[in-house]
Order: structure tokens, then C-alpha cells, then sequence
């Protein structure tokens, strides 16, 4: 299985977009610039995913949508199953439920959920060594091993890192 699992780009906070919820803040523009540059990338990487899938708050639908229509018109499904306090089997879950295989399913999510999910199928711990920032992708070769994910990062792409190269 092929998964590409993202951090939702840089969001606006409540009080700076005057929302009254967390699942209601939008992209800052920045945010917007850095979906665009992970569409750039991934056309660069040929990692082009046959299906999206995101949370229903605005912000990872927003990435998901920008990265849709920069990749093609990929279609975007909303998923509650990786809504913020989803683990490996939510994703897992959701991937299956909406036809994942062999190709790429681009999944974008929220944080602590993204370090949580690849320490736990990349090194079997709670904690990811690095920090997962808004907009950061990791591109994951997983398998199933007695019902155990083990995944391995095929390449991974940060956004706020690129823009201060």
C-alpha cells in the first residue's frame, strides 16, 4: 500500500480568521502557496495519488482541494475516520473503505495525529523524531505484517523547510 500523509497546510488561528471553532479556521495564503508547492513536488517526484482524503475541517479541505486541482482533478473524499485523535487503524481504515491499493491515496490531517501515525508504523514508538510542520508530506511504502503496519518513508517534502533554502 502506497500512502502519502500530510500535515494540513499553515492555518489561520481563531482569533486572526474571527471563527468561532477550531474546525472553521482557513488557510493563510502562505498556507495556500505551500499546497501548491507540495503539488509541485509530488508532479516533480511523479508521486501522483489516484484519490484524496481529508478531514472535514476547512483548512485540511482546502489543502486537499489545492492539491486536487494542481494534480488534475484528483478526487477528494471527506473522511471523519482521520479527524483529529485518528490513529494507524483510522487510516488504514479510511484508505481501505475508499478503494486504496497499490496506487498513491494522499491523506490530510492534523498533528499530534501525523507524528503519532509515522513513529507508530515507521519505528513502533509514540513519538516521531522530527517535528511535523504545516504542510509537511511523507510518502510511505506500508505493509501489513500480522496485523502490524511497517512502513518505510519513500520521500518526504517539507514546504516551510523549501521556502528557506
Amino acid at each position: 500500500m502506497n500512502i502519502l500523509l500530510m500535515r494540513h497546510c499553515l492555518a489561520a488561528t481563531v482569533s486572526q480568521s474571527g471563527v468561532s471553532y477550531d474546525a472553521e479556521r482557513p488557510l493563510t495564503e502562505e498556507g495556500e502557496r505551500h499546497a501548491e508547492l507540495v503539488a509541485d513536488y509530488l508532479k516533480k517526484m511523479e508521486i501522483i495519488p489516484s484519490q484524496v482524503l481529508s478531514t472535514p475541517f476547512l483548512r485540511s479541505g482546502k489543502t486537499a482541494e489545492i492539491l486536487s486541482q494542481k494534480l488534475g482533478g484528483i478526487p477528494v473524499q471527506t473522511s471523519t475516520a482521520i479527524m483529529p485523535g485518528a490513529g494507524v487503524d483510522d487510516l488504514l481504515g479510511a484508505i481501505s473503505k475508499n478503494g486504496g491499493g497499490k496506487s498513491w491515496v494522499l491523506a490530510v490531517a492534523h498533528e499530534p495525529d501525523c507524528s503519532y501515525m509515522l513513529a507508530r508504523m515507521i519505528i513502533k514508538q509514540d513519538e516521531f523524531p522530527r517535528k511535523v510542520l504545516p504542510g509537511d508530506i511523507y510518502a510511505l511504502s506500508l505493509e501489513i505484517e500480522d496485523q502490524d503496519a511497517k512502513a518505510a518513508i519513500v520521500s518526504s517534502f517539507s514546504p516551510i523547510n523549501y521556502e528557506k533554502i
